[in-house]
């Protein structure tokens, strides 16, 4: 089994090896627009102002030797002082150009393999594709700023020269990486400055498919204050989050860049973030000569209100202010972020609430392997369209350096994930629908495997127009046994008749088993109006699966109605405490959620006195009796025992493990945070820490039971496990119809024992349960910590270095 569906993992491979190729071929017309509306153009003029409302443009002409060192202006009055005129300007030696009147475009339907801030304000200064010989080409305009220190950002395709009010601040003859980045820092005075910005392609053309792909040819300037910390080291504006009714705290990011030539500096810097009459005090490392040091910033919200400015300052001097954004609550594009609790570092995503209020599912959107969170706005692909057609809320997180194998990455994007769903006022715990392209596709199929309950859908986008270069086959190599968590799982594939990896990455879902449907991508973006955006809505239409209504007939009139978070089949009981009721003995309770194939029913979260009830499924009776015990509730299920690690640890229950110090220790790091929640009156019962010796005997005391190891190391789970369902033997635990090995994989079985039915027996155990403590002991995936979150079977693998464990396995 483990073979088989490795191999199937090696050819889901082929999908990260999709080239994401451009949009347009030689010979075509470009596409009619790819541009950006709505929410996504707003975004960007919110967050990257346009430098200039209009340039003036002389040429592209043909390059003359040395072009970037020579005035070519000479004639004029020189490049310095250079004034456009309406008349022709001879260019040595002898080329005539006009000024032209050129106003920054959105996009450049000719080359949609830019990077993502261009979107603020690109600037054409050839279109089209065919043979791009040797060029220069000049730009000129006034920027209006404030006045005081700015950071000017070029991005330009080929070497370039830029002129500062007549001075030279911008001279590099090496832009020959692809849309290269240059930065100048100036004291701009107030109103406006005159920019001439020089270029010649003369680097950019040795591309190859220049001639094909790069016929297209222009750059993008920036310009935004700055601050001044010390001598070389300076502070960008930063960027704060958006902000919404309820948030409790202003959170940003701050840049601080030193100089290349940089005197040395003290080795802390020290910044103060104030917000209304809140402030917070920030050290952090200095950078090195030529380096970034980022600095994250937390700033409270006094008396519950968003305050409208935060300041920055340094040094016991204010450098500057910036106003604290306020999010719309509908048709907006956001930008939020997480706090990542294993580096204290502020993660942003994306967060797109449709014109009406958003109902499940929401979409995770998982960007490509060359870009950030920013990618769902700068591409427009169809999902915010599809998403607002079918009233479904969006989160775009950034994915750090190596997503694909990071625990700390996946980390930030699960909870990225939970706050947008909170923020967007969807139940955290419906199964999303998670879409990419590109690596983010290969991401979205990971996530998947990993979380089969979490992710009820995948659309995976094969080419990314921003990725220049193939995922490597390993990216997805990693899935293992977890490929056939995709079984029955709905993928639609979107790939055009060309794309190579298509087909082998088609026949590899399918083999998972996964109810894959491929189509054709729109002309122009994926998910223009078409069949797949008719086959992508029909996944985003899944009726929302909770929270349900839950009416009682009661005594208590108070408690008539409360909210039930189910998930994928049966409940999931990791919602807000207000889905707790209470009833009084005799009552009717009717539970209307007829898209649930199930739901699994606690007395203790229901607060049900002993006695008779009766439970009414969509409209039929499913139960009626003493409600005393777990069950669940089904089309298949009505009044089925349902073993759960919350109830078995409310009652009188022992821990039994051999006496390997390995176990011993492993049991003590997964118990004490229970132990301490338990403390907290989280759980009744008799809690402890005491671990007993595990024996043979002890496998017959009239108590419940939680052991430690499997039946080759605890003589009790050895006596027990034969008669226990699912089958758990010394060295593997079948569940599912899938094999797990017991040397790579820990497994939670929690079952009524058939001999003595009035007690339930849990057993954790598997070869990596010492490595599963160490890295889960303080997390949401510890069981005795988070009993309420436990299912009644459960199966994690462990990563081969040792440093995460994910769940692949679930039954509740």
């Amino acid at each position: 089994m483990r073979t088989s569906t490795r191999h199937t993992a090696i050819a889901l491979g082929a999908l990260a090896l999709a080239a994401c190729g451009v949009l347009t071929r030689r010979g075509e017309e470009p596409p009619s627009a790819w541009d950006l509306t709505g929410a996504a153009r707003a975004y960007f003029q919110a967050r990257y102002p346009a430098s200039a409302s209009e340039w003036r443009v002389l040429g592209p002409f043909p390059s003359p030797f040395d072009s970037l060192a020579r005035d070519l202006l000479i004639d004029e009055g020189g490049e310095a002082s250079a004034d456009p005129s309406s008349r022709p300007v001879t260019i040595p030696p002898g080329t005539v150009a006009e000024w032209r009147r050129v106003r920054p475009q959105p996009s450049d339907a000719w080359n949609p393999q830019p990077f993502l801030t261009r979107y603020a304000g690109y600037v054409p200064l050839r279109a089209g594709p065919g043979a791009m010989g040797p060029e220069t080409a000049l730009a000129l305009a006034d920027i209006e700023t404030e006045g005081g220190l700015h950071r000017l950002v070029l991005h330009a395709w080929g070497s370039a020269r830029m002129f500062l009010d007549g001075r030279i601040g911008i001279d590099r003859a090496d832009f020959h990486e692809f849309f290269g980045q240059r930065e100048v820092f100036a004291n701009l005075p107030a109103g406006a400055a005159r920019v001439l910005v020089k270029i010649e392609n003369l680097g950019y053309n040795a591309q190859e498919d220049a001639e094909k792909v790069f016929g297209s040819w222009g750059f993008t300037l920036h310009a935004a204050r700055a601050g001044a910390i010390a001598a070389g080291l300076r502070c960008d504006v930063p960027w704060v989050v958006d902000a919404l009714p309820g948030d409790t705290a202003v959170m940003g990011l701050c840049a601080v860049r030193a100089a290349e030539d940089a005197p040395p500096a003290p080795a802390r810097i020290v910044l103060s973030f104030g917000a209304g009459r809140s402030s917070t005090v920030v050290a952090a490392a200095a950078p090195a000569p030529g380096a970034i040091a980022f600095v994250p910033f937390i700033v409270p919200c006094g008396g519950g209100r968003t305050p409208a400015r935060v300041a920055v300052r340094a040094n016991d001097r204010e450098l500057f202010t910036v106003p604290v954004p306020r999010g719309a609550r509908a048709d907006a594009l956001l930008l939020r972020a997480v706090v990542a609790p294993s580096d204290l570092s502020l993660q942003p995503y994306l967060l797109y609430l449709p014109p009406e209020k958003a109902r499940a599912p929401l979409i995770l959107y998982l960007h490509g392997g060359a870009t950030t969170e920013e990618e769902l706005a700068a591409w427009p692909s169809g999902i915010l369209d599809a998403a607002a057609e079918n009233g479904c809320a969006v989160c775009a997180p950034r994915a750090r350096e190596g997503a694909m194998r990071s625990a700390q990455a996946e980390g930030d994007i699960l909870r990225a994930l939970r706050e947008a769903a909170y923020a967007a006022g969807i139940d955290p715990a419906a199964p999303v629908v998670a879409a990419g392209g590109g690596r983010g596709a290969a991401l979205a199929l990971q996530l998947a495997c990993r979380y089969p309950h979490l992710v009820g859908a995948v659309i995976a986008v094969l080419r990314n127009p921003f990725e220049g270069e193939a995922a490597p086959a390993d990216d997805v190599q990693a899935l293992g046994p977890m490929a056939a968590n995709l079984r029955d799982k709905p993928v639609l594939l979107v790939a055009a008749d060309e794309d190579r990896a298509a087909e082998p990455v088609e026949r590899a879902l399918k083999a998972a088993g996964a109810a894959a449907v491929r189509t054709r991508p729109g002309s122009v973006q994926p998910f223009a109006p078409g069949e797949a955006r008719t086959l992508a809505a029909a996944y985003l239409r899944v009726s929302s699966e909770s929270p349900r209504a839950i009416a009682f007939t009661t005594e208590r009139p108070q408690w008539r109605e409360a909210w039930w978070a189910s998930i994928a089949g049966f409940a999931r009981l990791d919602g807000p405490a207000s889905f707790q009721a209470r009833v009084a003995n005799g009552a009717r309770i009717e539970i209307r959620s007829e898209n649930v194939a199930g739901l699994r029913l606690l007395p203790a979260r229901l607060r049900m006195p002993p006695g008779e009830v009766a439970i009414i499924w969509n409209g039929e009776e499913a139960w009626k009796g003493a409600f005393i015990e777990p069950i669940l509730i089904g089309r298949e299920t009505h009044g089925a025992a349902a073993p759960c690690l919350d109830e078995l640890l409310r009652g009188t229950h022992v821990y039994l493990a051999p006496d390997d110090p390995v176990l011993r220790e492993a049991a003590a790091r997964l118990l004490a945070r229970g132990a301490a929640r338990a403390r907290m009156g989280r759980n009744a019962g008799t809690w402890s820490c005491e671990v007993l010796s595990a024996t043979a005997a002890a496998a017959r005391e009239p108590v419940n039971l939680i052991l430690f190891g499997g039946p080759a190391e605890n003589a009790a789970t050895a006596a027990l496990a034969p008669r226990l369902a699912p089958a758990l033997s010394a060295t593997t635990f079948d569940a599912g119809g899938t094999s797990f090995a017991l040397d790579e994989h820990v497994v939670l079985l929690v079952a009524a024992d058939p001999e003595t039915p009035d007690r339930m027996v849990a057993i954790i155990a598997g070869a990596p349960l010492e490595i599963f403590a160490r890295l889960c002991a303080d997390s949401p995936a510890n069981p005795f910590a988070f009993p309420e979150r436990a299912g009644g079977t459960m199966v994690w693998r462990v990563a081969e270095d040792g440093k995460s464990a994910y769940e692949v396995y679930r039954r509740l």
